[in-house]
This record gives structure tokens, sequence and C-alpha cells, in this order.
């Protein structure tokens, strides 16, 4: 389902008092909203499906939790609670379970919004990213171990599915580099 901006307005208000003006986002797996509130404060509002699981949202917002109280605290979003106190709102709509966040808007420019991305930029990000790497060292949720198909990690997975190319000279250097990931990666 696509809840519409009007739809999200009276989301926003009713389950967190927050009055603001949206504008739709893109996203991955979730829909994604800004809110500029009345008083000129930004938020970012996502709404999730069953899809991965209560579990997994839960995960995502303990790990911002985690994060929050880490040295590299201001690099990161936080979950604003609702009026019931907690950071998982659900809501149920045609016969859907859906679950909304709220989180602290970080200002910039969105990654996908950017027209180049400078070298500077990109090593920024890989700092940034080996930092938060380093804080979540001493984390860990259930829900975080889970399988993605494009995870470098589950590589070796595509190997069962080399008889899938037909062009034999296109499998061997597929299964080479596969064969090179095996014994020189993993």
């Amino acid at each position: 389902m696509r809840f519409s901006p009007a739809v999200i307005k009276q989301l926003a208000f009713q389950y967190y008092q927050i009055e603001a003006e949206i504008t739709e986002l893109s996203g991955y797996d979730e829909a994604n909203y800004l809110l500029i509130a009345n008083n000129g404060r930004k938020y970012i509002l996502k709404v999730a499906t069953d899809e991965h699981g209560i579990y997994f949202l839960d995960a995502q917002v303990k790990i911002m939790e985690h994060l929050a109280s880490s040295p590299i605290k201001d690099k990161f979003q936080c979950c604003i609670k609702n009026l019931d106190g907690v950071q998982l709102t659900k809501i149920s709509a045609d016969n859907k379970n859906y679950y909304l966040r709220i989180m602290t808007f970080l200002d910039g420019t969105f990654w996908v919004d950017a027209k180049i991305h400078p070298e500077s930029m990109l090593i920024s990000l890989g700092r940034l990213l080996g930092e938060m790497d380093q804080q979540l060292k001493s984390f860990n949720h259930p829900a975080m171990h889970r399988r993605y198909v494009w995870d470098l990690q589950t590589a070796l997975d595509a190997k069962h599915l080399l008889h899938c190319i037909h062009d034999h000279s296109h499998r061997r250097i597929v299964a080479y580099f596969l064969l090179q990931f095996e014994t020189e990666v993993t």
C-alpha cells in the first residue's frame, strides 16, 4: 500500500503530535517521507511492511540507540518515541501491518541526489563506515544475521548456478573468479 502525503501528515500528528509538511522520498525497502514541522525541524518518517518482520525493524532501532551513545553519535539519526513512548508504531491497513518510525534529520545532500562523488567524499564515507563498524563490534541482535543475495559473503552461493551460463567461455570466466574468491578471500 502506498501512503499518500495527506495520510502521512495525519499519522505523524496522530502518533507523534508532529504537524508537518510532507514530501515523499525515494526508498529501497521502505516508504520514506521528509517531514518539515511547523517549527522548522525536519524529520524522516519511514513506513515498513511485515516483509522483514518486527525483529528486523527492532534491530535497526537498537543499532541507532547503540550509536547514539558512541563518539560518532552526531553522524547518525535517532528514533523519536511516539505518544506511547515507543519507537516503532504499528498500524493496520488493508488487512496488513505497517510500522512507522520517525527519525531525526541530518542536514546535507542525499547520496542519491549528489551529481558527483569526489574521491574526498568516498574517503569520508569509508572512514565513517569503518568507525561505525568499530562502534558496532560490541553490538548484537538476532535479526542482524540474515542473508542477502547481493552480499559478497554469499558470492559462493552462485556456484550452483554456473550451468545457467550457456556460453562456455563466459561460464569459465565466472568459475575462475568464484574459485579465486574461494581460495583468496574466504
